[in-house]
C-alpha cells in the first residue's frame, strides 16, 4: 500500500516523485499551456521571457521544479528530525498537493517562491542553538528577497523569519540587520538594473501590493473542487489537532519547529490576502505547511486501514478534480 511504500526510509521510493508530478502534468504539456500571471515580479518574467515560446519546455521544466521541492522538503523534514521517523511521506503529500487541480498546473510565479520559502525553513532550523550564524541568517533574508522578487506576497514571510528566529534563539540586533540586508540586497540588484533602462518608475509601479477593496471571488469555481475541498478540509482538520497533541509531547527544539510550522501556516494564508483575486494558485504557499500537519497525521496515526483509506480518497477526489472541468 501507498502509505507503506512511502513510509520507507529507502532513497529510491523518492524516484516515484517525478512519475506521480508527470502523471498530473500530463494534459498540460500535451495541450502547451502557459499561465495567466498575476502579482509576478521581475525575476519571474525573466525567466518567462525565455520560455513564453516555448510551453511545453516550460510544463516539463514546472514538474522537476515541482519534484525538486518535495524532495528538498522532504530530506529538511528527516534531517532536522521534524517527523518522528525518517519517511518519505513528506514529498508524497506536497506532490499530491501541488498537483490537486488544474489551475496549479502551471508554471506560476508562486511555484518559484516555494523553492525558496521551503531552502529558507532549512536555514531557520539550523540556527536552534548555534553561536555562529551570521552566514545563514544573510542567506535566510536573501531566500525571502529572492522569492518576493518572484512573487510580491511573499514579502510577509520577512516577519515570519523575524518571528521564527525569536523562538529559536535570544534576540540578538546584528542578525536581525544582517537578515534584513540579505532581504534587500535582490532589490537592490533588480532596481539597479530597472534604473539603467531608464524602467524605474515602472518597476515601483508593479510592485503595488493589491489591497482587500479589490479583491475577488468567483464562487462558481468551488463547484467542480467541492468533493477535493471536503476531503481536504476534514483531513486538514483532523491532522491539525493530531499535530498540536504531538507539539505538547515532543522535545523542546520539535516543539519549536512545530510552532515555526504554525506561523508559516498563519502568514501563508496571509499572502493569499495580498493577491488580486483569490484563485487556487496563491495558496501554493500553504501547502508547505499542510504538507507537514498531514504527514504527521499519516506517520503517526496507528490505524493502518484508515489512514490508507483517507490517502486513497484524497488522491480519487484530486483525480475527480481533474477530470471533472474535461
Amino acid at each position: 500500500m501507498l502509505i507503506n511504500l512511502f513510509k520507507s526510509s529507502k532513497p529510491y521510493v523518492l524516484g516515484l516523485i517525478p512519475l506521480i508530478a508527470l502523471s498530473f502534468w500530463g494534459r498540460s504539456i500535451y495541450m502547451g499551456e502557459m499561465p495567466v500571471v498575476e502579482q509576478a515580479m521581475p525575476l519571474y518574467y525573466a525567466i518567462i521571457f525565455f520560455l513564453k515560446d516555448f510551453p511545453i519546455l516550460a510544463n516539463i521544466f514546472a514538474v522537476v521544479l515541482v519534484s525538486v521541492q518535495a524532495i528538498v522538503l522532504n530530506n529538511i523534514l528527516e534531517k532536522h528530525q521534524v517527523l518522528s521517523e525518517k519517511t518519505k511521506i513528506p514529498a508524497l503529500i506536497y506532490t499530491l498537493l501541488i498537483c490537486c487541480c488544474p489551475p496549479l498546473l502551471a508554471l506560476h510565479p508562486m511555484l518559484f517562491a516555494n523553492f525558496f520559502l521551503i531552502l529558507l525553513l532549512d536555514r531557520i532550523f539550523l540556527t536552534y542553538r548555534q553561536d555562529e550564524i551570521l552566514t545563514k541568517v544573510y542567506d535566510a533574508g536573501l531566500l525571502i528577497g529572492i522569492a518576493t522578487m518572484f512573487y510580491l506576497p511573499a514579502i510577509v514571510f520577512l516577519p515570519f523569519y523575524l518571528i521564527s528566529i525569536s523562538m529559536l534563539r535570544p534576540f540578538n540586533p546584528r542578525e536581525w540587520i544582517l537578515s534584513c540586508a540579505g532581504f534587500l540586497t535582490p532589490l537592490a540588484f533588480v532596481m539597479t538594473s530597472f534604473y539603467w533602462t531608464g524602467e524605474l518608475t515602472d518597476f515601483f509601479i508593479s510592485i503595488q501590493i493589491s489591497s482587500l477593496s479589490t479583491f475577488t471571488f468567483d464562487f462558481s469555481l468551488i463547484f467542480p473542487y467541492l468533493p477535493l475541498l471536503l476531503v481536504l478540509g476534514f483531513l486538514s482538520l483532523i491532522s491539525i489537532k493530531r499535530y498540536i497533541e504531538e507539539m505538547n509531547n515532543r522535545v523542546v527544539k520539535v516543539a519549536k519547529m512545530y510552532a515555526v510550522f504554525t506561523w508559516f501556516f498563519i502568514f501563508a494564508v496571509l499572502s493569499i490576502l495580498m493577491a488580486p483575486s483569490m484563485s487556487v494558485v496563491f495558496v501554493s504557499g500553504v501547502i508547505i505547511a499542510l504538507t507537514v500537519f498531514l504527514s504527521n497525521f499519516f506517520v503517526t496515526f496507528q490505524r493502518k486501514i484508515f489512514s490508507e483509506f483517507i490517502l486513497l480518497l484524497l488522491i480519487a477526489t484530486i483525480i475527480y478534480s481533474h477530470i471533472v472541468p474535461l
